[in-house]
């Protein structure tokens, strides 16, 4: 089966999933489980849930929401294979990619945790040759990297100075779980990227 990747705005993205067919999801470094409780369960309400956080501090919020149908682990998102969570009818994984170094680390695990009928839902920020204003860093200049053997254009941004230390980063409530610098993909290679993993 052929897949089909879409670019969506999120107000139409309910819209091209058939909800019947989703009776198991996972939200991935689902913070503190917000979207959980505000989106996933209020459009799935008969679904089977499973959240996954890697940091502590918000961990010990998501597992407030715990019920018969809303599980939780921690685990680093790299970590992911159907061995420790199994296979989901859809994957949602909103403001997570932007914070890897290395976009492939998420991909990977997602081919091992769903079926050629799941839904892969993506959001993230994508750099762009304008300033990014609402980061510290002066505008950083497009660059090239190598990604499982691909080349790949994007921008490289820092998450933390590498001097701190774990309990520090931990407590970093939207940044990176260990990487000091994370790698935006820009637009043009994020669908290339996608495509070329869900061909």
């Amino acid at each position: 089966m052929k897949n089909t990747i879409k670019e969506l705005p999120y107000d139409q993205l309910f819209e091209v999933i058939d909800k019947n067919s989703v009776s198991r999801m996972i939200d991935i470094a689902c913070h503190k489980g917000e979207h959980i409780h505000d989106i996933l369960q209020p459009n799935f309400p008969d679904a089977e849930i499973v959240g996954v956080e890697p940091k502590n501090v918000n961990f010990v919020e998501c597992l407030k929401l715990k019920t018969e149908k809303l599980n939780f682990f921690q685990l680093d998102c790299r970590a992911l294979n159907r061995d420790n969570v199994g296979v989901f009818d859809l994957v949602w994984s909103f403001g997570l990619i932007y914070h890897l170094d290395d976009p492939t680390q998420l991909i990977k695990p997602l081919q091992s945790i769903t079926h050629e009928r799941s839904y892969v839902c993506i959001e993230g920020h994508v750099a762009s040759k304008n300033e990014q204003a609402h980061m510290p860093n002066p505008n950083p200049p497009i660059i090239s990297k190598t990604l499982d053997g691909e080349i790949y254009h994007g921008k490289m941004f820092k998450e933390f100075d590498e001097e701190i230390s774990d309990s520090e980063k931990d407590q970093l409530d939207k940044a990176s779980l260990d990487n000091p610098w994370s790698f935006w993909l820009t637009k043009e290679s994020a669908i290339v990227f996608v495509s070329a993993s869900y061909h």
